[in-house]
């Protein structure tokens, strides 16, 4: 939520905090980019351009940039708002799942807790989300499905008679 606020917002939200430390309140030109490619994302606001549809070589030169710096505004120029809810679930799902993992393997499941965390900040300011070839949404991903895999060898099912049993060690 912090993120799609961000964006509407045009950056105020952070952008006073690292002003206060110093920074540029624009978060180096973030805000002036959010707010020229926001109007173009509000053109298809349902549906979006299509999957990695928007960053054309056209729409490259027109803008001069590659990314819109901000992972929720990427996946709404991509997908829309049907996208970002979405995208929203499975973020849910992920952190669903991490809580789980965590009464059987502590460690893991804060690891997995820990970069959800860091990919929801990281992209406020910077594009991953809408990329599968990204190295933060592959770990995403290999988390997710990790914590998947995790989770069944606690439990067996049976070929013969299909119930679950628990394991009791190796």
């Amino acid at each position: 939520v912090f993120g799609v606020v961000t964006l509407f917002f045009g950056g105020t939200t952070v952008g006073a905090f690292t002003s206060s430390l110093g920074r540029d309140p624009t978060l180096t030109g973030r805000s002036e980019v959010w707010a020229d490619l926001l109007p173009l994302a509000m053109q298809r606001p349902f549906l979006g351009i299509g999957f990695g549809g928007f960053w054309s070589s056209s729409t490259r030169e027109i803008h001069n940039i590659s990314e819109a710096h901000s992972g929720y505004l990427e996946v709404l120029l991509d997908l829309g708002f049907v996208g970002l809810l979405l995208f929203s679930i499975f973020i849910l799902a992920c952190f669903k799942k991490a809580q789980e993992v965590l009464t059987y393997d502590y460690d893991w499941g804060s690891l997995c807790i820990c970069y959800l965390f860091m990919a929801l900040i990281f992209n406020i300011t910077e594009s991953t989300f809408s990329s599968l070839d990204t190295h933060l949404t592959a770990v995403l991903v290999l988390l997710r499905v990790s914590s998947t895999r995790a989770a069944s060898n606690d439990l067996e099912v049976t070929r013969d008679t299909g119930c679950r049993t628990e394991l009791v060690g190796d």
